[in-house]
Formats: structure tokens, sequence, C-alpha cells
């Protein structure tokens, strides 16, 4: 198990340590997890499910239509003793009975006594929701940080955001970027200032305060009111470390196109900061908001494709600002604000 543990470490961290906490890594996506499966719990869901069944195997009767496998007799042979105090009016004969537990059954035994301790175990129900109780009371019942909630995390779920700006937004939420004021901790870089500016770089100054991100925000709230044809303000620090949608009243088609446009200018963001830190790339504002159109435009051309044509248009189509379908060609309309 250890050794198990050790090889889910090097896929998700590489050579780094873990930068999450595992039990927030078993959450569900919904709740800024990655529904990472606790090999533990799973195989006791499995083992709950095995005894469940034996005890609803016991009130089947050799006589009906589909008797019982043949694997009861030999669960009966073990489990049986110990577990005629969960079966309730059976008229099924006793049969042989092994007088102690060992290995997997006493095991199983366990188990099962255990979960039943839980106020709302029901063990009939499906492996998933056995799996699910089971997860519940080793994960802490809260989100990281503390400072999200479930809708920050929803919002970047829809299949229309791109992986890489999903995992970029995920990582941003739960503060685990490498960005120079955590870098210069660990001596990895010479100098913890911002490459275009002065100042030390943090989380909130690359994302927010820096000259260069207010520019893109500015022009990102511009694009937005064009696009969604109503006034937008400049983002917020918590609209933009957290995933939320500024956009009142709006619908989901709305807010999951807004989505799109807002994780793919915060995965450039990030991007461009790398470029200009480690490969020495020329910096303009101009260039890169260009960059950014050109994505746009990119991934809508590449998305008609993909798409069916109706599920295109609810999202990219909205307002005809984007692009527009006319006798099935794409129409660009997107221009270089």
């Amino acid at each position: 198990m250890n050794h198990l543990l050790k090889c889910t470490n090097v896929i998700l961290w590489g050579k780094t340590p873990p930068l999450v906490q595992r039990v927030h890594l078993f959450c569900t996506p919904d709740d800024g997890g990655i529904d990472l499966i606790h090999v533990l719990s799973r195989s006791s869901a499995f083992i709950i499910k095995h005894v469940s069944t034996i005890i609803n195997l016991y009130h089947v009767s050799d006589d009906d239509e589909r008797p019982p496998p043949r694997w009861f007799a030999l669960a009966r042979y073990w489990l049986g003793l110990q577990l005629k105090s969960f079966v309730k009016g059976s008229t099924r004969p006793g049969g042989p009975h092994a007088e102690t537990l060992q290995g997997f059954h006493d095991h199983a035994y366990k188990l099962f006594k255990d979960f039943l301790r839980i106020p709302t175990a029901r063990p009939s129900t499906s492996i998933s929701n056995l799996y699910r109780l089971l997860i519940s009371r080793i994960k802490q019942p809260r989100v990281v940080p503390l400072a999200a909630t479930p809708q920050c995390w929803i919002n970047i779920q829809h299949s229309i955001v791109s992986p890489a700006a999903r995992d970029l937004a995920w990582r941003l939420t739960h503060d685990i970027l490498p960005n120079a004021a955590k870098l210069i901790k660990f001596k990895a870089i010479a100098s913890p200032a911002c490459v275009f500016c002065a100042l030390d770089e943090t989380v909130e100054h690359l994302f927010i305060t820096c000259v260069f991100a207010r520019d893109m925000w500015t022009r990102f709230a511009q694009l937005c009111s064009y696009v969604f044809t109503q006034q937008v303000n400049l983002l917020t620090s918590a609209e933009i470390i957290l995933n939320l949608c500024p956009l009142q009243q709006c619908s989901d088609i709305v807010k999951t196109l807004f989505m799109l446009l807002f994780t793919e200018l915060k995965h450039l963001l990030w991007t461009h900061r790398c470029k200009v830190r480690f490969e020495k790339l020329a910096h303009s504002n101009v260039a890169v908001w260009r960059t950014f159109i050109c994505r746009i435009i990119n991934r809508c051309k590449a998305d008609f494709f993909r798409f069916p044509r109706e599920y295109f248009k609810l999202y990219w189509c909205l307002n005809n600002t984007i692009c527009a379908v006319v006798d099935d060609e794409l129409v660009i309309n997107l221009q270089y604000m």
C-alpha cells in the first residue's frame, strides 16, 4: 500500500513534495479535489457489499427460480454463525459453520460491524454510495482554501473549459502555483522580483495588481461588455482567484462562455510570465492580447468542427458577437480590440 501511495505521488507531483493534502484530493472535483481513489475505502466498500449480499441470500430458498449462487454455501460456512444475528425471520437451514473466523472473513466481519455503527449506514446500497460514505469519514469536512466555495470549483468543471486552463485555475485557487515569492524560499531563483515590474511576485501581484495584469483585465472587461452586451466591471481579486462570475442574473450558457474566456486569459497570463522569466521572451501587452484573441478564435474554429452544430451555436453564437454560422459556414466577428 505504501508503494502504491508513492507511485501516486510521483504521477501527481513528480519529484516535488505533495502540494495539496491527500485527504482533499479524495474529494470530488465539485469540492476542489480530483476524485482520487482511496484504495482501502474502496476495497472496504466491496467487502461490505459482499457481506450484505450474503445476508440477503439467507432469505432465498433453494426452491426459488433463481437459487443462491454456489459460493454462498462457502460464505455461509465461514460467516453464517456470526451473521445469524443480522438475519431476521430466516427459514434457511443452518448447515455446518466454522467455529472461528480466519483471514479475509474475520476482516470482513469486523468491517461490516464497524460500518453499521455509522448513523446513516445502509449496507444494501450501491458500492459507489458505500465508498462515498466511507471516504467522508476520513476527509476533512471543509473545502481548501477556506475562502473557496463549492461554486468556485463547479464553475471550471464544464467540458468546454480546456484541461490546461482548468488545471491552472485549480492550482491558483489552491494557491500552489510556483510563483517567485515561493521559489525564492527554496533558492530556485535569484530574485523574487516580478518580470513585468520591480515589485515582489506573489500570486495576488501577478494576477491582480501588476500593471501588466491590470491592463489585461481592463481589456478583458471591455471584451466581455462587447460579447455579452452588458456592462462588465473590472474583476475583483476574489473573482479572479476563486473563479467567480461577476455577471448578474445570467443564464448557465452565459456563465459557461464567460468561464471559458476567463480561464483562458488566466492560463495565458501564467504561460507568458513563464516564457518571459525562463525563456527571456520579449514582452508586449498588445502582443499578449492579440495572442489571447487568436486563442479564442482558434478554439472557436476547432469547436465548430468538434461539436454538434446546435451545441456550437448555443455557446459560441451568443449574440453573434464572437462568431456566426451562415449557410453552415463559420463567420468570425471578433476583432482585435
